[in-house]
């Protein structure tokens, strides 16, 4: 599955050996067939020893790369498949994500996003979330917000008929970034959330019954950034996520994330993203594997206040 995350990046090789030195090209090339915890060592040692001049160009001349990373982030066949323990599922997310700076350290910021299962075609969720944003310097970033969740259960495409449940997520998050070379970037983001979910009733509804406490996540994402040019990024991201908790078996390990995609800067004030996403994500007590392919669709929204 890495090596799947990096087809991307290998898309763009041709174009920056024309203008690379040819032993900088073999590290970049070798760089994108390993794994993943060994990218980011192959290119911290390229970016101290060379640093490629990757000619600056009109956005129009990577409209490719954008149309790919369309294309990849739709699942191309159905993968269901009714063998014992696993399941696969397809899944498009479409969110809308506002910035709004208040000053040079503090930021507002809401998301609203629909997520929705393509085989068959069903709504999976809704989720809002609100947050407040501390710039700390050097890199380092602060944030604590909440989420609102509307979901259906059972959490799955192929079911008869879903019960709306909601869940109230606070969390708390602390983020590093720092360059590697001129044109690459890591972001590394450390997150905590508190998971409370609406209880059922005794007709099996999640209707007056409250809501409680469930389990504890936590998670730790890398992001390492390709800036192509001043209007367009080549992001891969690896995420794992671990749980604890009251409803929680004796396996800690919640899931794990990778993806990769494009962000274009379409102005000041609008950016577009799309995704390919992966998750691995063993469900119960592990009796069953949920594979999830994700293309995700994303509209940035800065609000300038000068």
């Amino acid at each position: 599955m890495a090596g799947f995350v990096f087809i991307t990046l290998a898309m763009s090789l041709n174009h920056v050996q024309a203008h690379c030195a040819p032993e900088t090209a073999k590290v970049i090339s070798r760089a994108v067939s390993l794994n993943g915890p060994t990218i980011t060592r192959s290119i911290l040692s390229w970016q101290h020893n060379t640093v490629c001049s990757i000619r600056t160009a009109k956005v129009g001349r990577y409209w490719y790369c954008f149309l790919f990373s369309v294309i990849i982030s739709f699942p191309v066949t159905a993968q269901n498949t009714s063998a014992p323990g696993r399941r696969s599922d397809q899944l498009l997310w479409f969110r809308y994500h506002l910035e709004l700076p208040l000053n040079k350290q503090w930021q507002l910021e809401q998301e609203v996003e629909e997520r929705a299962y393509i085989y068959p075609w069903s709504h999976a969720e809704f989720r809002m979330r609100s947050h407040l944003v501390r710039t700390l310097g050097k890199g380092w970033k602060a944030d604590a917000g909440f989420m609102v969740v509307w979901e259906l259960n059972p959490v799955e495409p192929y079911r008869e008929a879903g019960s709306p449940r909601i869940e109230l997520r606070p969390h708390q998050q602390i983020s590093y970034a720092h360059d590697a070379g001129e044109h690459f970037s890591f972001l590394h983001t450390y997150k905590l959330e508190e998971r409370f979910f609406q209880q059922e009733n005794r007709e099996g509804e999640y209707k007056n019954a409250g809501i409680a406490f469930e389990r504890m996540r936590y998670r730790y994402e890398l992001e390492i950034a390709w800036h192509i040019t001043n209007s367009l990024d080549l992001k891969i991201a690896d995420e794992i996520v671990l749980q604890t908790g009251p409803e929680v078996g004796p396996n800690p390990f919640d899931r794990n994330e990778a993806g990769a995609g494009f962000t274009l800067k379409l102005s000041e004030a609008f950016a577009f993203s799309t995704f390919y996403r992966y998750r691995y994500n063993p469900q119960g007590y592990g009796e069953v594997v949920v594979h999830q392919h994700i293309g995700q669709f994303i509209l940035t929204h800065i609000i300038n206040k000068k």
